[in-house]
């Protein structure tokens, strides 16, 4: 979904792979399925570290057993394909946005969906779970950013953006009082999610990818080909580490203790980076670009999935 030239930029590419020499981390495969007939489009852990769900453009979300990849279900959703993908903080529920306009929530235990929310009016680019469980955010293909109720469909708020430029991310604070925003618009945007209010909007690159640290002090995102670090709920820019790839960046991740992020794209790279020092760690090359990466609520797996219909998981060392 997140796809854009596939030319890769060999010589930034060669100097990353050259540089690794020094590197203090690794990456590992641990494993990896091919159980797509197309493209994922993303990756997510259940909170409580058991599940790995991959979503997919040919419609089909995947659950897995994190530890080993076995996969445990197929859940069927619209032949236009899954988007976003994300777990309810109980574990109990995952919810997929779709290119139907569509957001269906599926039990984990069952398998059997639980609600199908229709309300977009475009296709759901992003989609996350507030902390309590009680919302669902989405960003629209159209500009809109939606908070929806899981168990009863019906939506809560639309967030006034006066923008018709595609939203791709929206990410909760870990208190699930603000809601980070970004996309096509070239702005990043923080809204107080009890009154729908906009706090703060920042100029930026196009907004690949957004992850608040675990902290909630600071939101990274991914802006072109680098890592933007800003301060919640401020939104100043703090800290700016350039990846030198040459090429974009499509997602981010923070480790569940805040001193890692972990990025990809279409570098065909997965890399980790040290947070306080701006400074690559580790890296994996995989065949194709690269839409999404998670880490396990652990930090000790860490999940990517592309171009090639591959799901694979690296233990983190």
């Amino acid at each position: 979904m997140k796809k854009h030239s596939r030319t890769v930029c060999a010589l930034a590419l060669s100097f990353i792979l050259a540089a690794g020499a020094g590197f203090s981390a690794s990456l590992v495969r641990a494993w990896s399925k091919k159980d797509h007939a197309a493209e994922i489009n993303s990756v997510a852990f259940s909170p409580d570290g058991r599940l790995l769900g991959s979503a997919g453009a040919d419609g089909v979300v995947c659950l897995y057993v994190a530890a080993n990849g076995a996969l445990t279900a197929k859940l069927a959703g619209p032949a236009a394909g899954i988007t976003c993908l994300a777990f309810s903080p109980d574990s109990q529920s995952v919810a997929g946005g779709a290119a139907d306009k569509t957001i269906r929530v599926w039990s984990t235990l069952t398998g059997m969906e639980l609600k199908r929310i229709t309300g977009p009016k475009d296709a759901v680019w992003g989609i996350s779970f507030s902390p309590d469980g009680k919302l669902i955010a989405a960003g629209i293909r159209d500009g809109a950013i939606l908070l929806f109720d899981p168990q009863a469909g019906n939506q809560v708020r639309a967030f006034v953006t006066g923008n018709d430029e595609g939203v791709r991310n929206v990410a909760f604070s870990p208190d699930g009082k603000l809601l980070v925003t970004g996309g096509f618009e070239k702005a990043v945007r923080i809204w107080d999610v009890a009154t729908g209010t906009l706090l703060e909007k920042r100029k930026s690159a196009g907004v690949e990818g957004i992850s608040v640290a675990p902290d909630g002090k600071t939101v990274s995102l991914a802006e072109e080909g680098d890592i933007v670090i800003r301060a919640l709920p401020s939104g100043k820019i703090v800290k700016t580490i350039p990846t030198n790839t040459g090429r974009n960046l499509f997602s981010l991740c923070y480790s569940p203790d805040g001193k890692t992020i972990a990025t990809c794209g279409s570098s065909e790279l997965v890399c980790l980076w040290d947070v306080a020092m701006g400074k690559m760690t580790a890296q994996d090359l995989q065949g194709e670009g690269i839409n999404e990466v998670a880490f396990s609520p652990d930090g000790k797996l860490l999940a990517s999935g592309g171009y090639d219909n591959e799901l694979v998981v690296l233990r983190v060392q």
